[in-house]
């Protein structure tokens, strides 16, 4: 059992005891040869002391460990909780989809009798039209949710990046994007007095962590909106940003947008699943750095990353 804030106090514990230890042996080795020095303690009193001293150490390694306990049992909940509004959002992901598929199959039955073939026809394409949009959710849900454990276990590679070189590669990517369509995008990086240092991660990962957060942005932009790429460093780190003018998130929200299969109210009616974030949550807490979220609804949000130029600590 780890003892925590207890092994603070073992440096004066030790320090007490062998001080006790040395004035013994003195009084037992020089009596009274040393006139500077006099100890004297009796059997009684040392086991007095002793016995004060073990208890205060029990009792103080009790209640840090009841502390500490405590702290692992509302972690534990906390976990808990997430673990099943998780599975909540998850069965309704899911429920619903198929739900309509069951439907739109009960449909195609009815009409598979139909004796008006012009109009079972066109609703039959109908049907399976639907079904495959569907079907495709329900495809790309279990993908990403499997994408979402593999990165769990993802072995890291460390390699320079040059993150000149990626952000514009990931704009170039983006212009090809229909979802892009219609929005300025827009690249800033800073030139003088110099460029951008390379960063020593992974350059796939950092690269998958920002395609999601660009593709929320776009997702979340109107048509004319502006969305834009930028990065800039202090002594320490390399701040990467994806800011956007679109919906926005509302402030009570925005600690939850990091959940599995969370959406923010407003934008039920865009497509997706909700695990873009926690996608980009998990890369950033595997390559050692930050991810933040500022945002004001109806005028636009700003995603941070946060990188050590350090070589990062990395999570196994």
């Amino acid at each position: 059992m780890k003892i925590g804030k207890f092994s603070t106090y073992i440096p004066a514990l030790l320090s007490l005891v062998f001080g006790l230890a040395a004035a013994l042996i003195i009084k037992i080795k020089f009596g009274q040869n040393i006139p500077v020095l006099f100890i004297h303690i009796d059997i009684a009193s040392l086991l007095i002391f002793v016995s004060v001293l073990v208890s205060l150490t029990f009792f103080l390694y009790l209640r840090l460990s009841v502390k500490q306990a405590a702290r692992a049992r509302a972690l534990l909940n906390h976990e808990k909780e997430e673990h099943k509004q998780f599975l909540m959002r998850l069965d309704h992901e899911l429920k619903n989809p198929l739900s309509a598929i069951k439907t739109a199959n009960t449909y195609l039955d009815q009409l598979a009798g139909d004796i008006k073939p012009k109009r079972s026809q066109a609703d039959f394409q109908k049907s399976l039209t639907q079904i495959g949009a569907l079907t495709e959710r329900i495809n790309r849900l279990i993908l990403d949710l499997r994408k979402l454990a593999e990165l769990e276990t993802y072995e890291i590679e460390l390699m320079h990046v040059n993150i000149h070189q990626l952000l514009e590669q990931l704009a170039a990517d983006a212009s090809t994007n229909p979802a892009g369509a219609n929005k300025e995008m827009i690249l800033s990086l800073p030139s003088a007095p110099w460029q951008l240092p390379d960063l020593y991660t992974d350059g796939d990962l950092l690269y998958l962590c920002l395609t999601n957060m660009l593709d929320n942005a776009m997702k979340y932009t109107p048509e004319n909106g502006n969305i834009e790429i930028r990065a800039y460093e202090n002594r320490e780190s390399i701040f990467i940003e994806i800011a956007d003018s679109g919906i926005g998130i509302p402030v009570e929200e925005l600690d939850k947008v990091w959940g599995k299969l969370y959406r923010a109210k407003n934008s039920r009616g865009v497509s997706g699943n909700g695990l873009g974030l926690s996608i980009v949550e998990t890369i950033m807490r595997r390559l050692g750095g930050k991810c933040d979220i500022r945002s004001q609804e109806d005028k636009g949000t700003v995603f941070t990353l946060e990188l050590r130029k350090q070589k990062p600590a990395l999570l196994d």
